[in-house]
């Protein structure tokens, strides 16, 4: 009788052997709501229809990422729970269950069934997918790679790939760290001491580039959908669209570095903010990284991921592939912002501190004392009179000599801003103790200035000594610069030599135009001894070099040299007022509005206006560039080749940052095209009514085009790529196009 009872009670049966209370283990405490909302509370069960529950058990089961192993034991877990409810709920009421109830652990337990069974065929259908993946991409293969090398070249490119698209998800994952381990924290002012500007000066414009990143993942991840797939073209597209809006992005972050590393120093000072900052660094969204070193990943990803990982895509590409113009241009974009930014982490702490000094300074009208990025602070001191000035101030940069009035007497000095004195190889310091000869010291100094003398009265003896001895080291790096570093025109007047070029540049190119130099492979584009090229510089400076010593040296410190006098000349050869210009004429052929002739003509007036040293410069450089261009056969330098080595040198912006980085491949064009056609601009600078060479000439006539010119027309500033349909005959789906 009791057992009808108890089978009418709609009891469930336990799929195990029903435990004691002590033995039923705890369900995860993510997966309690199971229990306690949909199958405990027996009102809700019996409204609830089958196919609903059936539903809601699969997504949540697909939302808890759980093994099938783990699967399982939930859902004995849970019939023991449930099992154990029902008894318990007899035993104080005397109540029947539901059978909605029961029917609903029952249907819990097929469902659970289904779903092993789907993870079981999961593999099985991925398996499948592979098989036909890769019997697509062995046709695809077959068919454009009949060679075993090309299919290796293209399997390496595509591997650099997929290892570029994992690059960027991890790196997004850094940047939810920084959004949402600090950045949002300090912006709802949870951290005591950090106000909303220190918050802008430490993170700037981080959410803006991870949304920028997030559009480049969705970008790369599509390549793999590609109709041409597995080839994964227009890579190089894809980045050049995106640095449009990703590399500004990057301009701006790293033109603040600085100013986050001074901005965090001084936020070291706060025991609230160090807190705060451990307790992220050791969190999971710290990831137990430190916070200097999370921030700095931003920029340390572009030069370590996407740069190496780029030219590994390049290396295994030819000119002959789909799209190779415009990878090409983007590499050099990207390579060209790496440099900048390597550039302002390695100056950000010497920036930071000279900020920090700046700040010290009061002044009724803007400074500019912060904007040089080689400036630093070197010695400062208080001075009892500057002239018949009292109570005055100096501070010495690198490259300038501030005084002031002394405001404050405090541990961290403040001056009210006087005026600068530039420093040169003109001036010159003088201790007046030591010319006459007293035994009584003054503490006086005197400095030597275009302007006159001016003189110096220092408190002590020590600070004298201190101040004169960093303000000789400085001026005495000014008397060294007599070549590298100097204009064209000074270093002509300390060659002795009204016009022509500099010794520097007649002896190293006449060295490098010897037969075995122009034979030799990488010519400027395998680096020197920086050792050697150091001494050749510092015997060029202190007026030691010969010719003799030049044509002692290996070519490749030779060539070194020679790169680096254009490269620390204080204006290049093509002056910064004629940069916009340039580009302007370059984008006007890139754009099809006017003829080669007429590009060229472009040009050569651009040349025409450059100051006369300069000129005599283009007209010896740019013939010996284009004769090195001839042996590249032997010595593997194209014109392309030579303009990326010298184009940052010779022509560049005032105002050299990340975002001017996109314009490296038209400056590389411009460069290019003056090598292959410096006779024709060397022509129309000196007669720019003169007529274009006849048809036949090494140059192009009037109009046309010359060889290779249609490759020079691939602008960074193109659009989203045009993808020309496959020849009939191709494999179905591949793209062709560039």
């Amino acid at each position: 009788m009791m057992r009808k009872n108890k089978r009418k009670s709609g009891v469930a049966k336990p799929l195990q052997k029903n435990p004691t209370q002590e033995q039923v283990p705890a369900l995860p405490q993510r997966s309690a709501f199971l229990t306690n909302t949909t199958f405990a509370n027996h009102s809700s069960s019996r409204s609830m229809h089958f196919h609903q529950c059936r539903i809601m058990l699969i997504d949540t089961l697909k939302a808890l990422s759980l093994t099938p192993g783990q699967i399982g034991d939930v859902f004995m877990t849970l019939d023991s729970v449930l099992t154990q409810a029902q008894h318990e709920k007899l035993k104080r009421a005397d109540t029947r269950v539901s059978k909605e109830a029961t029917e609903a652990v029952a249907h819990a337990n097929l469902t659970s069934a289904m779903y092993l069974k789907y993870i079981k065929d999961v593999p099985q259908i991925v398996a499948v997918q592979a098989l036909a993946r890769g019997r697509k991409a062995r046709a695809w293969y077959s068919y454009h790679c009949p060679e075993r090398s090309e299919v290796i070249r293209f399997k390496e490119r595509n591997a650099a790939l997929n290892k570029l698209i994992k690059y960027e998800r991890d790196y997004q994952s850094v940047l939810v760290s920084i959004i949402d381990g600090y950045l949002k924290p300090m912006r709802s002012q949870e951290v005591k001491g950090v106000n909303l500007q220190m918050v802008i000066d430490i993170f700037c414009n981080i959410e803006a580039i991870f949304a920028e990143h997030q559009n480049l993942l969705k970008r790369l991840e599509s390549l793999l959908d590609d109709p041409g797939w597995p080839f994964a073209l227009f890579i190089g597209d894809c980045f050049l669209t995106v640095s449009q809006t990703l590399l500004p992005a990057y301009g701006s972050y790293t033109e603040n570095s600085h100013v986050q590393t001074a901005t965090l120093n001084e936020l070291e000072q706060n025991s609230a903010f160090n807190a705060f900052v451990e307790s992220i660094e050791s969190s999971s969204l710290g990831q137990d990284i430190p916070f200097r070193t999370i921030l700095n990943m931003p920029l340390n990803h572009v030069s370590n991921r996407i740069k190496p990982t780029l030219e590994t895509i390049l290396s295994h590409s030819k000119p002959s592939d789909p799209g190779f113009g415009a990878l090409e241009n983007a590499v050099e974009v990207i390579q060209k912002a790496a440099e900048h930014i390597i550039e302002a982490m390695g100056c950000a702490q010497q920036r930071a501190d000279l900020m920090k000094a700046v700040r010290r300074i009061q002044s009724d009208t803007p400074i500019s004392l912060s904007s040089s990025r080689s400036r630093a602070l070197v010695a400062e001191a208080a001075f009892s009179k500057v002239d018949s000035a009292k109570g005055s101030y100096g501070m010495l940069f690198n490259d300038v000599l501030v005084l002031g009035e002394q405001i404050s007497h405090d541990a961290d000095h403040v001056m009210k801003y006087g005026r600068e004195l530039e420093l040169s190889s003109q001036i010159s310091v003088e201790d007046p103790d030591a010319s006459s000869g007293k035994k009584k010291e003054t503490k006086a100094m005197v400095l030597n200035t275009p302007g006159g003398a001016m003189q110096f009265a220092f408190k002590n003896q020590k600070e004298k000594a201190g101040f004169m001895e960093e303000l000789k080291k400085v001026l005495e790096s000014f008397q060294r610069r007599k070549v590298f570093g100097n204009s064209i025109g000074h270093v002509l007047a300390v060659d002795g030599r009204e016009k022509g070029v500099p010794l520097v540049v007649e002896w190293t190119m006449a060295r490098l135009r010897e037969p075995v130099a122009l034979e030799l492979e990488g010519l400027f584009r395998i680096a020197g001894s920086q050792k050697n090229i150091a001494l050749l510089k510092t015997h060029f400076d202190t007026g030691k070099a010969s010719k003799a010593d030049v044509d002692a040296a290996e070519y490749h410190d030779v060539a070194g040299l020679l790169k680096l006098f254009f490269r620390e000349l204080p204006e290049p050869l093509f002056p910064y007022e004629v940069f916009e210009e340039l580009i302007r004429v370059q984008r006007e052929v890139e754009y099809d509005t006017v003829s080669y002739d007429e590009y060229l003509r472009n040009l050569a007036s651009v040349v025409a206006r450059i100051p006369e040293s300069h000129q005599e410069l283009f007209r010896q450089l740019f013939p010996f560039l284009a004769l090195v261009a001839e042996h590249e056969s032997v010595n593997k330098m194209t014109t392309k080749n030579i303009a990326v080595v010298f184009a940052p040198n010779l022509v560049r912006p005032k105002n050299d940052t990340v975002e001017t980085a996109l314009l490296s491949p038209q400056i590389t064009n411009v460069v290019k095209n003056m090598i292959e056609a410096c006779d024709r601009i060397l022509l129309y600078a000196k007669d720019p009514s003169a007529p274009a060479p006849a048809a036949g000439a090494s140059s192009a006539a009037d109009g046309s085009e010359a060889p290779g010119w249609s490759n020079a027309r691939k602008s960074i500033l193109a659009a989203e790529p045009v993808r020309r349909e496959a020849p009939r005959g191709a494999a179905r789906g591949v793209a062709l196009g560039s």
